[in-house]
């Protein structure tokens, strides 16, 4: 005797993904105070659209924070923190 299987038809699928940022000490930005895993303020997807820079201090921040401050005439190129 053959089995009948029976087909299943999918009719949705809602794909679901979980990521972080692998960084030990800092876990927001020394800017704008939001978490990594949030995207920078103005930005709607965190991730690629808003990447994490190291600077030279070894200070984090989204990388639209850290433009926004190196182009006003105080910061004198320095460190925010």
């Amino acid at each position: 005797m053959s089995e009948k299987r029976e087909k299943v038809r999918i009719k949705t699928w809602k794909p679901v993904a979980q990521w972080s940022w692998d960084m030990k000490d800092e876990h927001i930005c020394q800017i704008c105070n939001a978490e990594f895993e949030v995207a920078a303020p103005g930005v709607k997807y965190p991730g690629d659209d808003s990447p994490i820079v190291l600077g030279i201090c070894g200070h984090a921040f989204h990388i639209q924070c850290i433009e926004k401050w190196v182009h006003q005439p105080t910061s004198n190129g320095t460190c925010p923190v």
